[in-house]
């Protein structure tokens, strides 16, 4: 299941663009910015806005946060869209 789909279900994809979602997903593997510059190959400026975007739409300060809500969504922190081609 993409995590798009779940996401429908559990209301985050009404929060959360597709691409904040495959940042959030990023992020909740322990990816850095720059290793999100990477592999995703946008530019560091477009990375920082979509993190932001994220943190603030989810209310949390820190990736441990983001986790608790992500899971909170019913996302879970290894639910991966296979569009981005990440695994756990």
């Amino acid at each position: 299941m993409l995590a798009r789909e779940k996401a429908k279900g559990s209301g985050l994809g009404k929060i959360l663009s597709r691409r904040e979602q495959e940042i959030l997903s990023h992020i909740l593997l322990g990816k850095t910015n720059r290793e999100m510059i990477e592999l995703i190959k946008l530019s560091p400026r477009t990375i920082e806005s979509h993190r932001a975007n994220v943190m603030t739409k989810l209310v949390a300060t820190n990736a441990t946060e983001l986790a608790a809500k992500a899971d909170l969504y019913d996302l879970g922190l290894f639910t991966i869209s296979r569009a981005t081609g990440l695994s756990p």
